[in-house]
């Protein structure tokens, strides 16, 4: 008997507890942890709060209900955590919407609590209803909230168990987009809006500064950060603009130093400044799934290397920001090592390859393709397919422009050979014994399939498709005399590697093959779909594939190693 497996890769946070994790807030002293999260199949929202200085333990769970009524789900979209980790402040989504005040130390008590929608109906100008979307407590008074949003910079007061508005601060545009704010210092207020300008509130009512955050440079801000020295802004294209604060006398309290230029791999998320006795560190969170750690010393003096990516984890997904169009597909390919307990996949839309230990559920390498040092062309940077040598120790891919072959190692992917003269490489596969590399080339005016030796880059085979052929996988037979091409425009072409001819062309319009068993020369197993029948012809021969001890099929594949 032999049997099939799909490995799921679970992440601890997000994908297996929530099913929308909102953010999280740490207390300045690194005291305690709130963290809130949304459950699958629960209408209410969660916020559990960790004590840091006992080893992680949960000290409170705040929970906000729902109901099996309510037409949405409930989730927090802001929290805030005071300087002495005694009370928090939480929002909740736009229709959902609440506003609330907790006294963290005492049984988790209730302060205060509005339904900040009504509230903002009553100090709304006209149709233009503000959208809160972020909360933070004042350092100075942890009765008093400052809210921010589109159309929205106010402060709110805890007054007899309600949060009211407090007068409307002076100088202030209404009609600004304000994505995020701050306290800079302990009376002075910094919020970014969306256009690239930043304004700095005094004494909670006054502002003295509403100018350009990137100087005489235009950008959009995504977030803002205040560190010891002063704010940084960061802006769409990766800029970072940075300001410095003054004399307390002076009337700008703030002035712009410079502007850096960092790696822009989509919107950056948030900010976090993280200083040490040996080194001082910039985190910045990309809303595309990036995180990178900048040294601030080399960031400073513009040396190289200054940022780095942490490229662990899962492959972007669709999002409206990353493909509006909805055409790109998470992982385009994945293969399975026979000798080692790894699964590589490839992504598109980030240009990652990412090896995965499928006994320890673990994303074991993780590498960016946009790196200089892989000499891909800025055409070859997004992986179209990967293929796994059986030792586990070689990894193959195909790229718009080239193809290329790895040595992978315990920490990296050092280079072994370029195949420079191939373009679109839709698929790239090694035979069972590791000796042949089969390469597609998929250009809509030259369809060929190349099949060279693996050690010595010698090319073997040249094999030129029929029509508009297109390949969606090559199998080989288990002796490796024989490769099928299945086509996914009804061709199913099987190649004999000794005779150096094909033995057999089967041609069906209606019909995509994905994947084939083969048993002979002239016995082949294909599986594939049709329009008509594509869910009861997968189911089929899906099936007959357990049967025939298929190695490959559909998307998920599967290879028979001593791991399995």
């Amino acid at each position: 008997f032999f049997f099939f497996f799909f490995f799921f890769f679970k992440q601890k946070t997000a994908y297996e507890i929530s099913a929308c994790l909102v953010g999280s807030e740490m207390c300045i002293r690194d005291r305690c942890l709130a963290l809130a999260c949304k459950f699958l199949n629960d209408k209410s929202a969660y916020i559990f709060f960790y004590d840091l200085t006992q080893g992680f333990r949960k000290m409170n769970k705040f929970v906000h209900e729902g109901s099996p009524t309510d037409i949405e789900d409930r989730y927090f979209i802001s929290l805030s955590i005071s300087f002495d980790a005694t009370h928090m402040a939480t929002l909740t989504n736009l229709r959902m919407s609440t506003a609330k005040l907790y006294e963290v130390k005492k049984d988790s008590r209730l302060m205060s609590a509005c339904s900040w929608l009504d509230e903002l109906k009553k100090i709304s100008r006209g149709d233009r209803l503000a959208e809160i979307a972020k909360i933070t407590i004042d350092p100075n008074d942890k009765e008093q909230v400052c809210m921010s949003g589109k159309n929205h910079l106010r402060l709110w007061r805890n007054i007899g168990g309600i949060l009211k508005p407090n007068p409307p601060l002076i100088g202030i545009d209404t009609d600004d987009n304000f994505v995020d704010h701050v306290w800079a210092e302990n009376n002075l207020i910094a919020a970014i809006t969306e256009e690239g300008k930043i304004v700095l509130v005094a004494e909670g009512k006054d502002c003295i500064l509403q100018t350009s955050a990137f100087g005489s440079v235009s950008d959009k801000a995504n977030c803002l950060l205040s560190y010891p020295k002063g704010l940084i802004v960061a802006g769409e294209s990766g800029l970072l603009s940075f300001w410095e604060k003054t004399n307390k006398e002076a009337k700008e309290r703030m002035v712009h130093e410079r502007n850096i230029k960092i790696e822009n791999r989509g919107k950056i998320a948030c900010l976090s400044f993280k200083a040490t006795n040996y080194s001082t560190f910039l985190a910045v969170a990309y809303r595309t799934n990036f995180i990178s750690l900048i040294n601030f010393a080399k960031l400073l003096k513009n040396e190289p290397n200054a940022q780095t990516f942490l490229d662990q984890g899962y492959h972007l997904g669709q999002t409206e920001e990353t493909d509006p169009a909805h055409n790109y597909v998470p992982v385009m390919d994945m293969d399975v090592a026979v000798h080692r307990p790894l699964i590589a996949t490839c992504c598109k839309s980030d240009s990652t390859i990412k090896i995965w230990n499928y006994t320890s559920f673990k994303c074991e390498l993780a590498r960016c393709l946009t790196s200089q040092r892989y000499n891909a062309n800025p055409e070859a940077i997004k992986p179209l397919s990967i293929a796994f040598h059986p030792s586990g120790y070689l990894l193959a891919g195909g790229f718009d422009s080239q193809a290329m072959i790895w040595h992978v190692l315990e920490n990296d992917l050092r280079p072994f050979y370029i195949f420079s003269n191939y373009k679109y490489c839709a698929r790239v596969r090694f035979s069972h014994s590791g000796h042949l590399l089969a390469i597609a080339q998929m250009l809509s005016s030259n369809r060929m399939i190349f099949i060279h030796n693996a050690y010595t880059m010698q090319l073997l085979h040249s094999i030129k498709l029929p029509g508009s052929a297109y390949v969606y996988e090559i199998v080989f037979s288990e002796d490796d005399l024989l490769a099928a091409l299945c086509c996914t425009d009804g061709f199913l072409i099987v190649y004999d590697l000794e005779a150096r001819k094909e033995t057999m062309i089967h041609s069906s319009r209606r019909c995509a093959y994905f994947g084939c068993k083969i048993n002979g020369p002239d016995d082949v197993l294909a599986f594939g779909s049709d329009d008509a029948k594509r869910g009861i012809i997968r189911h089929i021969l899906l099936s007959l594939i357990h049967i025939c001890r298929c190695r490959r099929y559909a998307v998920c594949r599967s290879r028979w190693s001593p791991y399995h």
